[in-house]
C-alpha cells in the first residue's frame, strides 16, 4: 500500500471495480461480446461498486461481496438506474448498451391513416399503474446512518414554512456564519431560528439543515459548533406529499460517505448484513485441532443458523474518476456537493440523483392516464410502439399494439391502445 508515493505496508488489498468493468467481466465469462460505446463515452463509466470485503479474509472471488442476484436482475437494476437498455442477441452472443433516450430519439413518428372504426375511450378513476413511462424511481431504504439524511422528504414538507432560499453557496454560508460557534448562554431568538432553519441553495439544487458538531464548556458557558449538512438529496423532491404506488425501487443505492477527522476528511463506510460464514458443516476454524464431532452432531450443537449468507443485499455505488487529490486519500462521492464540519465544501460534476444534470431522462409526455384510447386500424407492418402516433389529428403515446398471427402471417388488422398527448390537436 502506498501513501503519497511512499510504501506503508504489504497488507492485502481489497478490490472495488467500476460498474462497467464488472458487467464486461460477467459477459466475457459467459462468452458474450459487447458494444458499450455509449456507456464508455458517458460520465457513468466512473460509477464505482463500493461493496468491499477485508483483504485479510483472503476471499478470492469478488462475487462474495455482491448480493445474491441473477445476472438478469443485475442488468435490470442497471437499466433502471441509468435509464438504459441492454439489447441482447443470444444467437450472436452479443450485448449492446443504449440509453433509452437515444433509442427513442431515433424512432420516427407513425401516422395511422386507415381506421376500421372510431376510437373508444375507457375512463378509470385511477391511473394505469402498468404504463411504465409514468413510473417513478426511488432507492431502496438503507440501514446505514447516512440514509436518514439522504432521504427525508417528510422533513422538508413538515418544515416548508421555515425554508429560506439563497442563490449561491457563498451567500448561504455568509448569511449563516454566526451559527458556526454559539454561546448558548447568550443565544437570541434570531440565532435560534437560524439554527433550526431549513435552507435551499439554487446553484446546487440542495436543501441544508444544521448539525451540532461539538459542545464544550468554556468559562462556565456551553459553546456549541454547528455545520451545514445536505438533506433529502436522494429522496422524493417533488414536495407534493402524495402517495405514489407506481414506484420502481432500486437496490443499487448511494454508498455511505461520512466525515472522519481533519487528516482523512470524508471517507467511505460500509455496513454488512448479519451473515453466517460457515460452510455448512458447523465446525469453526481451528476446531480440527481438538475433538471434532461428525457434521450432523456438530450442526445440532451449533443450532439452526439465522444469519443471511450474503455480506450485502444491495450494490453500493459512488463516483470516482481516478483522480488522487494531493496529500489526500482517494475519495469517491455520491452527490454534487460535500461540506465538512469546518464549512469547507467541494462541488462535483456528477451525482447519483435521478434528476442530476448528467442523468439521461426518459421522454416525458403530458397525458391523462385515466383515459385510455383504443383504435382498430389496417397496416402492412407492425408500427414501432415506442413512436408518437398521429391519429385523427391528435398525437398519442402507445401502451400496446395487438396483432393476430395466423398460418398466413400477421393480420393487417391491428389494435392500438394508448394515451392522448394534451394540447396535441392539429400539430
Amino acid at each position: 500500500v502506498y501513501r503519497n508515493g511512499n510504501p506503508q505496508s504489504r497488507m492485502r488489498l481489497s478490490f472495488q471495480p467500476f460498474l462497467i468493468y464488472a458487467v464486461k467481466e460477467i459477459l466475457t465469462e459467459m462468452g458474450y461480446t459487447y458494444d458499450f460505446r455509449e456507456w464508455e463515452e458517458s460520465y457513468h463509466r466512473f460509477l464505482l461498486i463500493c461493496n468491499t470485503l477485508p483483504g485479510a479474509w483472503d476471499l478470492c472471488s469478488y462475487a462474495r461481496a455482491m448480493p445474491h442476484w441473477s445476472i438478469t436482475e443485475f442488468l435490470q437494476q442497471i437499466e433502471l438506474l441509468l435509464n438504459c437498455e441492454f439489447d441482447i442477441d443470444h444467437k450472436a452472443k452479443k450485448v449492446v448498451f443504449r440509453y433509452t433516450a437515444n433509442v427513442v430519439e431515433e424512432v420516427q413518428e407513425e401516422v395511422i391513416e386507415v381506421l376500421i372504426d372510431e376510437y373508444k375511450v375507457d375512463i378509470s378513476s385511477e391511473e394505469n399503474e402498468k404504463f411504465l413511462p409514468a413510473h417513478r424511481r426511488q432507492y431502496a431504504e438503507c440501514s446505514h446512518r447516512a440514509w436518514r439524511y439522504y432521504s427525508c422528504p417528510w422533513l422538508i414538507r413538515a418544515l416548508k414554512d421555515r425554508v429560506q432560499t439563497f442563490q449561491t453557496m457563498a451567500q448561504f454560508l455568509s448569511a449563516c456564519r454566526n451559527v458556526a460557534s454559539v454561546n448558548m448562554d447568550s443565544i437570541d431568538e434570531q440565532l435560534a431560528d437560524m439554527i433550526n432553519g431549513v435552507y435551499y441553495v439554487v446553484a446546487v439544487d440542495t436543501y441544508f439543515v444544521f448539525r451540532n458538531t461539538s459542545a464544550v464548556k468554556r468559562n462556565g458557558s456551553v459553546v456549541r459548533t454547528y455545520a451545514p449538512v445536505p438533506v433529502n438529496v436522494f429522496g422524493d423532491r417533488r414536495m407534493t406529499g402524495a402517495e405514489d404506488e407506481k414506484v420502481e425501487e432500486l437496490k443499487m443505492v448511494p454508498a455511505w460517505m461520512d466525515e472522519t477527522d481533519e487528516e482523512h476528511g470524508f471517507m467511505l463506510f460500509l455496513e454488512m448484513n448479519n451473515y453466517d460464514e460457515e460452510d455448512g458443516d458447523g465446525v469453526e476454524e481451528g476446531a480440527s485441532l481438538e475433538k471434532v464431532d461428525p457434521a450432523p452432531l456438530a450442526m445440532l450443537a451449533q443450532g439452526e443458523q439465522q444469519g443471511v449468507k450474503e455480506y450485502y443485499d444491495k450494490v453500493y455505488l459512488a463516483y470516482w474518476d481516478g483522480q488522487l487529490p494531493q496529500n489526500e486519500v482517494p475519495r469517491p462521492w455520491v452527490d454534487r456537493i460535500m461540506i465538512d464540519s469546518n464549512w469547507r465544501y467541494t462541488e462535483y460534476q456528477s451525482s447519483l440523483r435521478f434528476d442530476s444534470v448528467l442523468a439521461m431522462p426518459l421522454p416525458e409526455y403530458d397525458v391523462d392516464l385515466r383515459q385510455k384510447y383504443s383504435f382498430s386500424f389496417l397496416s402492412n407492418r407492425i408500427p414501432n410502439p415506442r413512436a408518437v402516433f398521429h391519429i385523427n389529428g391528435f398525437r398519442y403515446v402507445c401502451e400496446k399494439i395487438s396483432a393476430t398471427l395466423t398460418e398466413n402471417g400477421v393480420s393487417r388488422m391491428m389494435k392500438f391502445e394508448g394515451y392522448r398527448i394534451a394540447g396535441s390537436q392539429n400539430e
